[in-house]
């Protein structure tokens, strides 16, 4: 059992990893975008898929609370 919940956290632990270079590239992008073309769509848009990456990384993170609470 404790094997389990081993792997359980270190694929949450490899998920933020992922979650959080997703974020930096995509804010790194706008960042870059901003600076060289000014504000306009493609400064937008990397900054709403970090968004949605960060939203959703706080989703599973509460489900993942609720199933160790649980057990």
């Amino acid at each position: 059992m404790d094997q389990e919940q081993d792997n359980g956290r270190r694929r949450i632990d490899w998920n933020r990893m992922g979650h959080g270079f997703a974020i930096g590239l995509f804010v790194g992008i706008a960042v870059y975008a901003a600076a060289t073309k000014g504000l306009g769509f493609f400064t937008v848009l990397p900054l709403l898929f970090a968004y949605l990456i960060f939203r959703n990384g706080r989703r599973a993170k509460g489900v993942e609370q609720d199933k160790d609470d649980g057990a």
